[in-house]
């Protein structure tokens, strides 16, 4: 027997039901290698509870009541980084992803409080320059006003001793490689390092004004929250709603309604 059919039959064993199930956090979906072209700019799209608007985030109202942000901006733009309305948001939580050069994250604008910061170890190259050695990793920064951690809501179901049907804890390094490709960039981050790092650190509406290719969505599915994106790629929002098709087996809307509702 696998080590994680191990862990799923100690779960079902002790009727854990404290956490994401062990199989259903493994599960991180891909989009298909051919995605349908069905979002286009000014779009609403609803994904289930969730929302996904196809726009420029500095153009779209945020929504009231925000837990936490994901902020995962152009970091090349720092036009943008620094003027990004970040205290629109109003979160409690914020956290901050970015490579080597942006770690202090020196230009983002928030007032909440530094707490921590999380790394993910990509195993191979992340980012090639010719100017520059090649970046291996991703960092994340976790500003937060509520002082709040709790190591038991979510666990590595790949790490850990085996006694703990969970797996182990979050650790400041997340170990795993870059797995798929779309749009020529990898999906720059491991859907259960995000569902670890949400599940621990944040609570609330989960606010993604750059949703990328679409992990923040199906690490909030993992969890059962609510999330809130922006991309300004069609392509990219095509794939955000290929990956959470496969995963959740529902069927995406296209709506030009009130992306709130």
């Amino acid at each position: 027997m696998f080590l994680g059919d191990l862990r799923r039959a100690r779960a079902a064993a002790v009727g854990d039901n404290s956490a994401p199930r062990v199989d259903r956090l493994r599960r991180e979906s891909r989009a298909p290698s051919v995605v349908p072209s069905r979002i286009r700019a000014g779009d609403v799209v609803r994904l289930g509870t969730h929302r996904l608007v196809c726009c420029d985030a500095r153009d779209v109202t945020p929504p009231p009541r925000a837990g936490v942000v994901l902020f995962d901006p152009p970091f090349e733009d720092q036009t943008l980084v620094r003027n990004f309305p970040l205290s629109d948001f109003a979160a409690g939580d914020l956290l901050v992803f970015g490579n080597c050069s942006h770690a202090t994250q020196r230009n983002v604008q928030t007032s909440l409080p530094w707490r921590f910061q999380f790394v993910w170890d990509a195993v191979a190259r992340h980012c090639a320059a010719a100017d520059r050695p090649l970046w291996g990793h991703k960092t994340c920064d976790w500003f937060s006003t509520r002082n709040v951690y709790d190591g038991r809501t979510v666990r590595d179901p790949d790490s850990g001793s085996g006694d703990d049907p969970r797996g182990g804890p979050l650790t400041s390094v997340y170990r795993a490689p870059i797995t798929t490709v779309a749009e020529h960039r990898a999906y720059a981050k491991p859907v259960p390092w995000l569902a670890m790092l949400l599940g621990n650190c944040t609570a609330g509406l989960i606010v993604d004004p750059f949703a990328g290719t679409g992990s923040g969505l199906l690490a909030a599915e993992m969890l059962g929250r609510r999330w809130w994106g922006v991309e300004i790629s069609p392509l990219r929002c095509d794939i955000i709603v290929a990956r959470w098709e496969s995963y959740s087996g529902e069927t995406a809307e296209i709506s030009t309604s009130n992306p709130l509702t």
